[in-house]
């Protein structure tokens, strides 16, 4: 099995595969696995979780999506640089969150 270095954590959205599992193990097929990525949903029942996963949504829509998507030209370029992106943002780039000290999301 491939080593997973990111995962996407998701509400439980029908664009995300929702609680279906089929459509859930089809996306990480067709678009993620090859990209050493998987899904990941925040825990049932954690509603204060969700906050945390739109604000992510909106902070990548604002710092990567929109500047970039016009440039990537196919769709395995545009999720490729996506988890690129995810990747730095929460494991190489030092975070002044409060309590974070300079540490990341993934080292806290």
């Amino acid at each position: 099995m491939e080593k997973c270095w990111t995962v996407s954590q998701t509400d439980w959205g029908e664009e995300w595969g929702g609680s279906n599992l089929d459509k859930i193990a089809r996306l990480e097929t067709e678009y993620l696995r090859s990209l050493g990525a998987r899904l990941g949903h925040i825990p049932l029942g954690r509603k204060a979780y969700n906050g945390r996963v739109e604000r992510s949504y909106q902070t990548y829509d604002e710092k990567f999506s929109l500047p970039c998507v016009l440039s990537l030209d196919t769709l395995k370029a545009f999720l490729r640089a996506g988890l690129g992106w995810l990747h730095h943002y929460n494991s190489a780039r030092a975070h002044s969150g409060y309590g974070m000290e300079g540490r990341t999301p993934y080292g806290f």
